[in-house]
């Protein structure tokens, strides 16, 4: 889980919790290990809390786990080291954006988005209206209304979106890259040339 979130341990059999301690260990930017607060919820789970200031670096950490025992006195494996976390202090950065329709510009993004924190009012795409934004990971679909034009397009996003670990990106814009093919919108006879007049999209 991301670095800021809740973590619930649960375990095949009654615990003791009541001399236990759980630690962050990471190796990044230096070896540290970091204790956390916990709370035993029932007789076989454990809610940890990841929070608390982000002092460790940004990777894939573990929990430790000392001094936990069954209701019989049992020790649990100190040297347990099977839950990975992901310690994450950076928001989203925006990469770049694609016309890939007419009506449909894909943002792409450094991580994933936290569908909570997108809505389609966020967005704003130059010449046109966003109807609406479909988060998937770290890509975000937006229906525009179609442009007049699609030369020099630009899409900016509103402050407030924000990634899996729940960092919050200033605003951001990059141009509109077009991955669109053009096409034909007409073609007519041209009387004076005897030709082909053929209109394109673009």
């Amino acid at each position: 889980g991301p670095w800021g979130a809740t973590v619930t341990l649960r375990f095949s059999e009654d615990i003791d919790s009541s001399s236990a301690s759980i630690f962050v260990v990471s190796s990044l930017p230096s070896p540290t290990t970091t204790q956390v607060i916990f709370s035993q919820t029932d007789n076989h789970s454990l809610e940890v809390q990841i929070g608390g200031s982000p002092s460790l670096g940004e990777g894939d950490a573990y929990l430790m786990i000392q001094d936990l025992y069954d209701t019989a006195g049992n020790v649990f494996d100190s040297g347990f080291q099977g839950i990975t976390i992901t310690l994450d202090h950076t928001a989203p950065l925006l990469l770049h954006a694609n016309l890939t329709a007419e009506d449909r510009v894909e943002l792409v993004f450094d991580e994933s988005i936290d569908p909570a924190s997108s809505s389609a009012s966020m967005y704003h795409v130059s010449g046109c209206t966003v109807s609406s934004a479909v988060v998937s990971g770290d890509r975000v679909l937006l229906t525009i209304s179609a442009p007049e034009t699609q030369s020099a397009m630009l899409v900016s996003v509103d402050s407030g979106i924000y990634d899996m670990a729940g960092n919050t990106a200033a605003s951001l814009s990059v141009p509109v890259d077009d991955l669109f093919a053009p096409y034909i919108l007409s073609a007519r006879t041209d009387l004076a040339s005897g030709g082909i007049l053929v209109e394109w999209s673009e």
